[in-house]
């Protein structure tokens, strides 16, 4: 079953087996574009993020972030909520983030017993002095469980309880 959101956020290796670095700063290394493909075709919107981090151009995977996750600028008390500020997108909050579910229909196109294949393609400006781990985040509206012994199940949600909770 096809995602409904892919967020990718680059770490430092030894971020994640040093405590000396936190683990959260997601940076973004000279990262030049980043694309997501599904069964090797390009997924159509966004076709991708180009950044040029040098010149502080990195205006398309930061509205990707707001508009795609829907971080709202105030509550539902008109209050002001923290956001991201744009120069700070670089410095630790570089996440790139595709809504599968709301451009591609790809969870009413893809049946749940399908598999497939999502590849991650990017290029770097420039070579960077420490290796670096790709995390990739997959948000499922249903569940997976993994028991102690590595067991999967899956538990779709039914159409019924959807439609229930709409009509509330």
């Amino acid at each position: 079953m096809a995602p409904k959101y892919v967020t990718i956020g680059i770490v430092p290796e030894d971020s994640l087996v040093s405590y000396k670095k936190s683990r959260f700063n997601f940076g973004a290394h000279f990262l030049a574009n980043i694309t997501l493909r599904l069964d090797g075709k390009e997924l159509p919107y966004p076709t991708g993020y180009n950044m040029d981090y040098s010149s502080k151009y990195y205006q398309q995977p930061y509205m990707g972030m707001t508009q795609e996750l829907a971080i709202p600028m105030s509550n539902e008390f008109g209050a002001y909520l923290p956001q991201i500020p744009y120069d700070s997108f670089d410095s630790g909050f570089a996440l790139y983030v595709w809504n599968c579910q709301k451009h591609h229909g790809l969870n009413e196109q893809t049946p749940s017993n399908e598999m497939g294949v999502l590849e991650v393609v990017g290029r770097f400006d420039k070579g960077t002095a420490e290796n670096l781990i790709i995390i990739v985040m997959l948000s499922y509206e249903n569940s997976y469980k993994i028991d102690g012994y590595r067991n999967v199940t899956f538990e779709e949600k039914s159409s019924k309880m959807t439609k229930a909770k709409a009509a509330k």
